[in-house]
């Protein structure tokens, strides 16, 4: 079944860097202050340039500049969580360490369909959480998205569904243009009928198909219990 958008922003993992190095940076850095008027601090230009140029190597600067945009409001500094320091074991290691939190947004106006969130987690010096989560970049051949990043539209994903067997089910199919992490690590159409829905519960089959390819990668049963 579809994996949120929002599920990866933060599940990434462990860095290990020089405290003292990731405590001067974050000393340097601009304050602001929060509604209840506590301090905290800006993520500096430097940084967000080193954000930027990660993302650049892995879509092209054309690409970069023309649909991803960074998000001020939701990248922000997270200091090491105090409950995390006390009870490691019950926490990814990242969070024992202050660390930036980086969201930008990707639209493709000319494809109204693609309205998607980039996201990763850098320690205090920019640098990526090594082998972590990151979440909604396309894979593009030779990292560079410019005429590589072909997309097929929600008619032609629901035709595939259709060709392969997926059944009409009692209401109109759930159509959903989303990144899906994990294993396919990429773009997809989810398509999904419903079967049954009573005061037991619901459920249906699911269709998840490549959008770069129309190839279809997972098929699966979900089901909804009240």
């Amino acid at each position: 079944m579809r994996q949120k958008k929002y599920f990866f922003y933060f599940l990434l993992i462990p860095f290990l860097f020089c405290c003292c190095t990731e405590i001067s940076d974050v000393e340097d850095s601009p304050i602001k202050t929060d509604d209840d008027n506590q301090a905290i601090p800006v993520i500096p230009d430097s940084i967000i340039s080193r954000a930027n140029d990660f993302v650049i190597s892995k879509v092209g600067e054309q690409f970069f500049n023309s649909y991803i945009k960074y998000d001020s409001e939701k990248s922000m500094y997270s200091p090491a969580d105090s409950f995390c320091i006390e009870h490691s074991s019950s926490c990814a290691e990242f969070l024992l360490k202050p660390h930036y939190n980086f969201v930008y947004n990707f639209k493709i106006p000319e494809k109204d369909f693609v309205d998607e969130i980039i996201a990763f987690v850098t320690d205090t010096n920019g640098n990526v959480v090594p082998s972590g989560e990151v979440f909604g970049i396309p894979k593009c051949t030779g990292n560079d998205c410019r005429d590589n990043f072909t997309l097929i539209g929600k008619d032609e994903a629901v035709t595939i569904a259709k060709d392969n067997g997926l059944e009409e089910g009692i209401r109109d199919w759930n159509v959903s243009f989303h990144f899906y992490g994990g294993e396919f690590d990429n773009y997809v159409w989810e398509v999904s009928n419903t079967l049954y829905q009573s005061s037991t519960g619901s459920g249906g089959n699911t269709f998840l198909i490549g959008a770069g390819d129309g190839e279809i990668f997972r098929f699966a049963n979900w089901e909804i219990l009240p």
